[in-house]
């Protein structure tokens, strides 16, 4: 912030002005239903040389899932005493440790059990920066969400016990660029019933579940084969109703080597990649 003042040449009698100021805060609290936590100098790195703390808040009977899609927090111990996000299952930090992350690889999803996640931002030491979208829902623990990682697993809600009812869970999945991405199923147990028209899982070839990007749906218990999208993006989607009896399904996506065609030339002009989404309320932490 800045501040200007200017005086003409004519006598003046005022007496001007005083200001006071002090450094705000940087814990928030945040209730929207979906968003992204991250450092304010974001793709930069940062060193806030204090604690910070998000508090996100869902309505009650919803759950919270959050998403690292980015982590580049440098600490010399891998147990990460000093630069670090921890992660609490609930609204402050007296409950209980979800997980405590530092380094550069992003860690798995994280999910709350009831209505809240509390996040507390350490870094007194080091430079670094992350980059955590979140959405809350109620259709179970971890019912869709904006993955972006080399690999990681999906499952459907409550997996491995009874998925719930009712429930459309939308999982969008990138990959670093010049990748693409690879889904081996490791468990189906969904309830059939012709063309799998109600409870069914189903793949899409790119970042949208528009019909023409569909490659796949499943239902029934024979499990897949595997599926290599011709991008470094898929979706996964799935849908149930009120007849379900089964654990549901999970899956894994890793990272596959990009087989461009011999004739063509790819240049990389950069070796990252900034997360954008336009439509998430951005929660920006010094």
């Amino acid at each position: 912030m800045s501040l200007t003042f200017h005086s003409d040449s004519v006598d003046n009698a005022a007496r001007g002005f005083e200001i006071t100021y002090k450094e705000s805060s940087c814990n928030r609290t945040y209730t929207d239903g979906s968003g992204i936590v991250t450092n304010s100098a974001f793709p930069g790195r940062f060193n806030s040389g204090k604690t910070c703390t998000a508090t996100i808040l869902a309505p009650q009977g919803k759950t919270i899932s959050a998403y690292f899609h980015r982590l580049e927090l440098y600490d010399a111990n891998s147990d990460c005493p000093q630069t670090n996000i921890k992660v609490y299952d609930g609204a402050n930090a007296t409950d209980a440790l979800i997980g405590t992350y530092c380094g550069f690889n992003p860690p798995p999803p994280v999910f709350s059990s009831g209505n809240a996640l509390f996040m507390e931002v350490n870094m007194q030491h080091a430079m670094g920066l992350y980059y955590i979208n979140y959405m809350a829902n109620d259709q179970g623990r971890g019912c869709g969400g904006s993955i972006y990682a080399e690999e990681g697993e999906i499952t459907s809600p409550l997996y491995p016990q009874t998925y719930k009812r009712n429930s459309e869970c939308l999982w969008h999945i990138r990959v670093p660029g010049y990748h693409t991405v690879k889904i081996d199923f490791k468990a189906l147990h969904l309830n059939s019933t012709k063309d799998c028209e109600s409870n069914y899982v189903e793949l899409y070839d790119g970042n949208s579940d528009q019909i023409s990007n569909r490659v796949a749906r499943y239902c029934g218990t024979d499990l897949p084969g595997t599926h290599i999208s011709t991008s470094n993006e898929m979706t996964i989607k799935f849908k149930s109703d009120v007849s379900n009896n089964g654990p549901g399904f999970s899956l894994t996506f890793t990272t596959n080597p990009f087989a461009p065609d011999p004739s063509t030339t790819l240049i990389q002009l950069h070796s990252t990649e900034e997360v954008r989404n336009p439509t998430d309320s951005i929660i920006y932490l010094p």
